[in-house]
């Protein structure tokens, strides 16, 4: 018996050893798979800070050029009691190619009884006579010439034509630089003597 317990006791500091081991082993094998979660994460990190200002340093200055593609437009005197659309086109170069807009006839008659199909006077955008022009802060000053529809009301706006200037400021750049909105100004909104606004938004 005596044998037997020194071997035991001589015997225990060998399994202990062994327990050591592994359970060491499985400590660095679990700091290994820490270390390279910690790394992994890091360079998520790194990759989406040094991704995001690239995104947002695409523009730096602003020009004629970001404004560029076809925009539908709704625009509104204060209080939106006259109200108007367009669809238009800037041409990315201080012009346009073609635009069409279309009114509410009370905006030049006032209210009155006609059927609602003649409620509303289109024009069409003289491209020739029109520009615009964009500062390096996205603000700009556009000039649009715009002649009646043959097809209008007697009651729509009686001249031959019309010119509308608008204060705009460019915002929302997508990935070729072409502005996605744009906020107008008007101080004199379809030439009816009141102020008004608008916004233009690109597909």
């Amino acid at each position: 018996m005596l044998v037997i317990e020194l071997t035991c006791l001589f015997r225990a500091p060998n399994g202990a050893r062994q327990i050591s081991k592994i359970e060491g082993k499985r400590m660095s094998r679990n700091g290994n798979r820490i270390s390279k979660l910690i790394v992994a994460l890091v360079v998520f990190g790194l990759s989406t800070v040094l991704w995001v200002p690239r995104m947002g340093a695409e523009v730096t200055t602003f020009s004629v050029k970001n404004y560029n593609g076809s925009y539908a437009c709704r625009y509104a005197s204060f209080e939106d009691f006259f109200t108007a659309v367009s669809q238009y086109t800037p041409n990315g170069a201080g012009g346009y190619t073609t635009g069409t807009l279309v009114a509410s006839l009370n905006a030049f008659t006032g209210f009155n009884s006609a059927a609602p199909a003649s409620q509303f006077c289109t024009f069409f955008l003289e491209p020739s006579a029109s520009f615009y022009s964009i500062d390096a802060t996205g603000l700009g000053f556009e000039e649009l010439s715009w002649t009646p529809s043959v097809a209008n009301s007697p009651l729509c706006f009686p001249a031959a034509f019309f010119i509308d200037q608008d204060q705009i400021a460019l915002r929302n750049l997508t990935q070729n630089g072409a502005t996605i909105r744009a906020e107008l100004s008007d101080d004199n909104l379809l030439d009816i003597g009141v102020p008004g606004h608008g916004t233009c938004v690109g597909g």
